[in-house]
């Protein structure tokens, strides 16, 4: 990062202000330089493109350099564990606050497990066998 006095003073990164010189004008609010060459201190303008967050995202995403499951720093759960949730839920045999209960989560961080918003890469139970009840033995 540096400081550019003129016209209005600002602190800018080096890789930002390279792809802004090899376009010609200021990046947008929203706009970023994203790296091909997958170096973040680079600065080459023949390495950098312009892009936004979501590609950015996408991009990080298709390099593996996204953390997701047990991997990532905050996780709680394991793919075992999430495995047995989506199975349980599948047969109905649990409910989602007495899954978040015992695996000591909120009952949010289950209700995105069930809808396939998080952990995404496990698969859903093929199927499931339903509990036979008293009456059907």
């Amino acid at each position: 990062m540096f400081w550019l006095p003129l016209p209005a003073g600002r602190l800018v990164y080096a890789h930002r202000f390279a792809l802004e010189v090899k376009l010609q004008r200021d990046l947008k609010h929203g706009e970023m330089a994203l790296h091909a060459c997958d170096n973040p201190p680079c600065v080459n303008p023949n390495h950098l493109e312009l892009g936004d967050q979501a590609k950015n995202m996408g991009d990080a995403a298709t390099r593996g350099r996204t953390m997701r499951g047990e991997g990532h720093y905050l996780a709680r759960l394991t793919e075992r564990d999430v495995r047995e949730i989506k199975l349980l839920l599948a047969a109905g045999l649990s409910t989602q606050r007495e899954l978040a209960d015992r695996y000591g989560v909120s009952r949010s961080s289950i209700s995105l497990i069930a809808i396939g918003k998080n952990w995404k890469h496990v698969a859903q139970p093929v199927s499931v066998a339903q509990p036979v009840s008293a009456g059907q033995q």
